[in-house]
């Protein structure tokens, strides 16, 4: 985004390409990739997180923790796609009937994400991804992570 209260720079490279990378815990789905064959391994996006027709928000969130709870990890790197453009937040599910049917849907899903990984979302998802961060190139950067446990654990991984 262009917006500098909107992202961090990635702070870590990765060490064959040199290309910016860092491990998180989720991802938004705009914009995801995954390998085709782990995507189908996995099972793709779970099918409960809305209707046919309506906004399915946090079906990408809840399939980037079955990744890491599969074994895998998620990579953020920068990429050429641009948030809110033009009058994006006047229009589709962010304004009008939708968005009280988008609203309601983050909702219900963030709940079920919860019950479906209690114990993992957030903290622990967090410091499986700081400490994946280790084998990357780049700073020791304390407080990136808003969870302390998650920077304490990424500091004994680079020690």
């Amino acid at each position: 985004s262009d917006n500098p209260r909107c992202c961090y720079k990635i702070p870590w490279k990765d060490p064959k390409t040199g290309i910016p990378l860092m491990f998180v815990y989720k991802v938004n789905m705009g914009p995801m990739m995954a390998r085709r064959s782990l995507f189908m391994k996995l099972g793709m996006y779970h099918p409960g997180f809305s209707c046919p027709g309506d906004p399915g928000i946090g079906f990408d969130f809840e399939f980037s923790i079955r990744t890491w709870k599969a074994g895998y990890r998620v990579g953020l790197t920068p990429s050429e796609f641009r948030n809110r453009v033009g009058e994006s937040m006047q229009s589709g599910t962010h304004s009008g009937p939708q968005k009280k049917i988008r609203d309601a849907n983050e909702e219900m899903n963030n709940r079920a994400v919860y019950r479906m990984y209690q114990g993992f979302h957030h903290r622990q998802g967090t410091r499986r991804a700081s400490t994946a961060n280790k084998d990357l190139k780049g700073p020791r950067w304390r407080g990136f992570f808003s969870d302390r446990k998650a920077d304490e654990a990424y500091e004994k991984t680079t020690r």
